[in-house]
Formats: C-alpha cells, structure tokens, sequence
C-alpha cells in the first residue's frame, strides 16, 4: 500500500531529525498516553478510545504531535447484502495513526492555548453479521483531517496534563466488498485527556 508506506516513512524522517534536534537544541520532547470519549455518525458510534502519543516541542509557540489509538464500536443498521437488504450487527475496529500541528498561544500563562490542526490514515476492520447469514469481515485504509483546541496543565515537574475537544473530517467508502453501508459518513467530535511526560 503506497499510501501507508510514505506515510510512516516520512514519521521515521521526522521522529529521526527531532531527535537529533532534541539533542543539539534542548528542545521538549515528551511521551504520553491518552483516552476519552467519541461521538461519531455513521459506523463508529459513541464510545471511548484510548492511544499514545510522541509530542515535540519546536518553541514555545509551534510543535507536532503523532499519535496511534485504537477504538471498537458495535451497532446495528439495514445493509445491503448481495443485492439484498438485511438489519445486521456491524463491528468495526479503527486504528487512527494521525500528525498533528500545535500552535501555543499564551505559552508563557500556566493554561496556554493549544491549537491542533492535522491529518491521518484510519486503518478500519469491519465484521458484518446480517441475520440469517454468516459473516463477512472487510479491511480499508481511509484518509481524514481534524481540528481542535485544548491546554496544558503542569501537574509535577516535567508532567502535564492535556486536555483537548477536536472534530475529525472522514468519510467511510460506502461498499465493501458484497456489503453496502447505509451511512458511510463517520465524522466525529473527540473529548481527548491524557499525560504528556516531558524530558
């Protein structure tokens, strides 16, 4: 898959060059994990999630951020089946692996404002279970954007805690394989906390 593989490729060239930054510069490098609660349309109902993520300071005012969560839902809707329409039980499974821009204002305030822009691949694994037939598991790899705000808080020396709100732009393809999906729409609005652990 081209796609993926530029993907982590260019995270390797950049987790590589920060690290090397880190050491010439002294600038804030931090690991961390994170969970909190999903609102989603579509496939990916509500629920919550949880990830990790690698966080780097370029200045007081601009960083990056990636990060990999994972989240199951299961919900039932009518589907198109080969050619037929079934109410069917569907699983799905995301592992979001997203970059995202933060720009800091107030960076010098104990609650500076943090503003996230940024992209991911949301690899998907779908099991559909229509009555009365066997299931059928589908995989896909789809694009998407998000935006957002949220703050810092800095519980012990070199510990932060950071709060968020971020909205995801996705859209899911609408068939897989023999499967139709009524909604393939799955944006989603994400309540985000988690500990960002600085060195």
């Amino acid at each position: 898959m081209t796609c993926t593989k530029i993907v982590v490729s260019g995270i390797a060239i950049v987790l590589f060059l920060s690290l090397g930054m880190t050491t010439a510069h002294a600038q804030e490098i931090a690991l961390g994990f994170h969970g909190g609660f999903i609102k989603s349309s579509g496939i990916m109902d509500t629920g919550f999630y949880i990830g990790g993520q690698y966080r780097y300071k370029l200045s007081p005012a601009f960083g990056y951020e990636i990060a990999l969560d994972y989240r199951d839902e299961t919900s039932s809707e009518n589907l198109e089946y080969k050619g037929k329409s079934y109410h069917a039980t569907t699983i799905a499974r995301s592992y979001p692996l997203t970059g995202t821009l933060i720009f800091t204002i107030f960076a010098e305030k104990q609650l500076p404002l943090n503003l996230f822009g940024g992209v991911g691949l949301y690899f998907y694994t779908l099991t559909f279970r229509p009555e009365g037939q066997s299931s059928e598991t589908e995989n896909d790899v789809r694009f998407g954007y998000h935006l957002g705000a949220g703050t810092e808080y800095e519980i012990s020396l070199g510990v932060k805690l950071d709060g968020s709100v971020r909205y995801v732009f996705l859209d899911l393809q609408n068939e897989y394989g023999d499967v139709v999906l009524s909604d393939p729409q799955s944006n989603a609005l994400m309540l985000y906390l988690g500990l960002n652990f600085y060195f």
